[in-house]
């Protein structure tokens, strides 16, 4: 076919594709009106942006573009379709009438999908938490929702945000091999040593006080900081857990980066999870909130709060350590973490394909998001402890690091094991076999 009509293109990719989420089509496999309004075309295709397949009718080439960019988010619309279902299921049992769930919670559905990936054990409080904003928005929030759609609002905060962004590099610096030596010593004695010990209190001190505020400005000007810091620290972190940019870049306003690291997040879905910590934990919403979240996205590791950056560049190199692929503990991590890290390749479905494996990958199709997930891990790890972290210094709540990290960093481990560990059932018992 040498040309059609964009939505005809739209369906024939969806088929081709076997996107298998029904929450967005009809009884016939088509994709629905709202989900091409609310869903595909603001958060997937986006004929803004991708200015060619934004005709009403598309050429071969465009119709390639257009398969191209499903296939790209094929995974996050599964999952967002799950995400929907379990939303409308939690809007029949608060008794919600108000609007259309469609047009309600598709674009929330990605959303979560894309920052949280398949609904896990915890997904019900991620709707509740999603519901809560969605329904109980009002004054400063609802404002704060909707400066995003305001073009005048948009200009001033890209300005805003550069100006900062400016300010902060201009006060970061490389660092030096000496430095990063001194920096992964540190780091690897707090997560070495007893939590109260003398060395362990006088390392964290060092990472609190300065170091990790050092690694954190580097990001910005220095390229493959993130793999010197973790080789001088004998961890395998690849870069991309923490970022895909190199130097790090400023972060985007709207725009949400695909396979993003643990910082790559956009300065919108920084400010809607705070509006959801706040909400969730009983606090008031206020107009400074825009404002604050992109002041503290351009800290050291978008965290203002140096307690919880210390914990976050711990955090780094625990992501590097924790393998669940691997048939034997990392060489380089230290004993104090091999019971974890031994947990994690030890979960009855992680045993099993390590034995189903055949050339690195799973015996079935379905199983291979499964192994990519285990294989990609590190990202995984960062992505929920920097959300937590982030919620943390939202709340203004801190972290005794003495007597909370490592249990923390640790308990980021098992939750995320847990989180993935219902997708991955399902996977191995439907193919596993």
């Amino acid at each position: 076919m040498d040309r059609c009509a964009r939505s005809v293109a739209i369906n024939l990719a969806w088929r081709e594709l076997e996107i298998a989420a029904p929450a967005f089509t009809n009884r016939e496999g088509r994709v629905l009106a709202r989900a091409l309004k609310c869903l595909l075309d603001p958060l997937v295709l986006q004929p803004r942006i991708n200015t060619e397949i934004g005709s009403a009718v598309l050429d071969a080439e465009q119709m390639a573009r257009l398969r191209e960019l499903l296939a790209a988010a094929q995974q996050r619309l599964e999952s967002a379709s799950r995400w929907y279902e379990l939303l409308r299921a939690q809007r029949r049992a608060q008794r919600i009438t108000a609007g259309n769930a469609q047009e309600l919670y598709f674009p929330r559905a990605f959303e979560l999908a894309t920052q949280l990936g398949e609904p896990g054990a915890d997904a019900a409080e991620h709707c509740r938490e999603m519901l809560a904003e969605v329904h109980s928005l009002g004054g400063d929030a609802e404002m704060l929702r909707a400066a995003f759609d305001a073009s005048e609002t948009v200009a001033r905060l890209e300005t805003k945000l550069q100006r900062e962004w400016d300010a902060a590099i201009a006060q970061s610096a490389p660092l030096t091999d000496e430095r990063l030596t001194e920096l992964a010593a540190a780091t690897r004695t707090v997560l070495s040593e007893p939590e109260r010990s003398r060395d362990a209190r006088r390392s964290w001190g060092m990472l609190r006080d300065h170091l990790a505020a050092e690694l954190g400005g580097a990001l910005r000007v220095q390229p493959r900081v993130v793999e010197r810091f973790a080789a001088a620290a004998q961890s395998d972190l690849a870069a991309q857990s923490v970022t895909c940019t190199s130097p790090l870049a400023a972060p985007a306003l709207t725009a949400e980066v695909e396979h993003p690291g643990a910082l790559d997040r956009s300065i919108e879905g920084r400010v809607r999870a705070a509006i959801r910590r706040l909400q969730t934990s009983g606090f008031p919403v206020d107009r400074e909130l825009l404002d604050e979240e992109l002041e503290r996205s351009c800290e050291a590791f978008g965290l203002r709060d140096t307690d919880l950056a210390a914990t976050f560049v711990a955090g780094m190199l625990v992501a590097g350590w924790v393998r669940p692929l691997e048939s034997t503990t990392h060489a380089g991590a230290p004993q104090a973490l091999h019971h974890t890290i031994a947990r994690a390749r030890n979960e009855a479905y992680v045993l099993y394909l390590r034995r189903a494996l055949h050339s690195g990958r799973g015996v079935h199709p379905e199983q291979e998001p499964v192994v990519d997930d285990l294989q990609d891990f590190a990202r995984h790890y960062l992505r929920r402890l920097w959300t937590r972290l982030h919620g943390r210094d939202v709340l203004e709540v801190g972290l005794d690091l003495e007597h909370e990290a490592t249990d923390l960093l640790e308990g980021i481990v098992r939750s995320t094991l847990h989180d993935q560990r219902q997708r991955m059932r399902r996977a191995l018992e439907q193919f596993g076999s």
